[in-house]
């Protein structure tokens, strides 16, 4: 038995100018969540408005579930600082991780324009997920009204670098494989089959290029080149659960790529899970067909990439 997959169908886009007033309407809905009566927020005329002029200028994404909008956030600048001043969630999916996968695209973005802190202003009730996220309060900002303050957060983007594993690293890694094994709503005894073929050892590690992908002090994910006899194969390639859909796994394919490039090969062969065959369709692989296991009715999907046609 496998019990639900994750919908592969939900996207984090750039937000559109006909975005404007549909999200407007989920930042109303988003908030009645907390229990706020109806007029609360006549102080603040228009501070639920998505203008068209809001999102020209600046970074704005929404998560497009199969063509809903379901959540967005929002940036603007403060000075010298990069203010998150919108996160929204519609109020059917908040308590689903919509907001956590918002919150780590917020993040790269704001890592990807050279920001190295964000700057949070939230809702009281929301502080306690900034506050779940890493992020820091350090004040309360005043408004109109009495009985609501803005709860001001900061939060230091963690560095994102490649380093190759270390023997000790082989536990961490075997877990990270299993948990990110299971996203595709594999049951736990998955696992137990074929055991070897997912196993991280500190053999394996010794006997590979192995690289993983740091994000402060946390492991987001890793990939592990093998020289075999008939050339050099993607052995693994692993995403934390929580990252998958984040461009983590682009980031280690891209690496991937380059250090198999600089080891001379011409060629990159290697077996995916059938969940994971239109990832490396999109990376450009060539399918190649595929294998019967001794699982009925899961085959491995072969696959190659021709390091030579590369563009790096």
């Amino acid at each position: 038995m496998r019990s639900t997959k994750p919908n592969l169908n939900r996207i984090i886009r750039r937000a559109r100018d006909d975005d404007s007033t549909p999200l407007g309407e989920l930042t109303k809905r988003s908030t009645t969540h907390w229990g706020y009566p109806p007029g609360f927020f006549d102080w603040a005329p228009g501070a639920s408005d998505v203008l068209p002029g809001y999102i020209a200028e600046n970074p704005v994404y929404v998560l497009d579930d199969d063509g809903r909008v379901v959540g967005y956030y929002g940036f603007t600048k403060e000075g010298d600082d990069l203010l998150l001043d919108k996160l929204f969630v519609d109020r059917d999916r908040i308590g689903t991780g919509c907001g956590k996968r918002l919150w780590l695209h917020a993040v790269d973005t704001a890592r990807d324009l050279g920001y190295l802190e964000l700057v949070i202003g939230s809702d009281p009730n929301a502080a306690s997920f900034y506050e779940a996220m890493g992020a820091v309060w350090y004040a309360e900002k005043p408004t109109p009204s009495p009985e609501w303050t803005v709860q001001m957060f900061r939060f230091a983007i963690p560095p994102i670098a490649f380093r190759r594993a270390m023997l000790e690293n082989a536990p961490e890694l075997h877990a990270l494989t299993g948990r990110s094994t299971l996203y595709w709503g594999y049951e736990p005894e998955f696992l137990d089959w074929e055991p070897q073929s997912i196993a991280v050892t500190p053999e394996l590690i010794a006997g590979s290029v192995t690289y993983l992908l740091e994000e402060g002090d946390r492991i987001a994910g890793y990939y592990t080149l093998v020289d075999q006899s008939s050339g050099l194969s993607l052995d693994k390639l692993f995403v934390e659960p929580d990252l998958i859909g984040t461009g983590r796994g682009k980031r280690l394919w891209l690496h991937a790529v380059a250090t198999a490039q600089e080891m001379g090969a011409t060629v990159l062969t290697f077996a995916a899970d059938p969940n994971a065959a239109p990832f490396y369709r999109a990376m450009g692989a060539e399918w190649l067909r595929e294998e019967e296991t001794t699982r009925a009715g899961w085959n491995l999907q072969m696959f190659r990439y021709l390091l030579t046609d590369d563009p790096a």
